[in-house]
C-alpha cells in the first residue's frame, strides 16, 4: 500500500513541475446528509459483537471493512489524493489543500472546489 502512495505521490510532483495548481471538486458526490455515512444499526451491532469477541481478523476476512471504508471514501477521493501524496495546504487554512466556496443551490447546499499546491511548497 505504501508503495502505491509513493507512486502517487511522485506522480502528483511531476504534474506540479508544469502546474502550480491541482483543482479539483471538493467531493465526488452532492453533500451527504449528516449522519449518512454512519454505520446502520444492525452494522453498530455487529461491530460492537465483533469487538467484545475479539473477532476483528474475522470482520476483516469477510469484507465488511473493506465495503465501509469503500462507501466512506469513494466519496472524498480528491481529499484522499491529497492526504496520501502530501500536497500542500494553505498558510490560511489547514488540511490537505484549500477549499473554495463556488455557489448555493436553491436548498442552500454549498459547492466547493479544493486548489492543492505542490508538497512542501506552504
Amino acid at each position: 500500500m505504501i508503495r502505491e502512495w509513493d507512486k502517487a505521490a511522485r506522480s502528483m510532483g511531476r504534474f506540479h513541475e508544469t502546474y502550480d495548481v491541482y483543482l479539483t471538486p471538493s467531493v465526488a458526490y452532492p453533500p451527504v446528509k449528516i449522519g449518512e455515512l454512519q454505520p446502520k444499526p444492525a452494522e453498530m451491532v455487529l461491530i460492537k459483537t465483533v469487538n467484545t469477541l475479539g473477532l476483528v481478523g474475522l470482520l476483516k476476512a469477510s469484507g465488511i471493512v473493506d465495503k465501509l471504508a469503500i462507501e466512506s471514501l469513494s466519496k472524498t477521493p480528491f481529499t484522499q489524493l491529497a492526504l496520501m501524496t502530501g500536497q500542500g495546504e494553505t498558510k490560511y487554512v489547514t488540511g490537505p489543500g484549500c477549499q473554495i466556496p463556488l455557489r448555493a443551490n436553491l436548498d442552500n447546499i454549498r459547492a466547493f472546489t479544493k486548489a492543492c499546491h505542490e508538497y512542501g511548497q506552504n
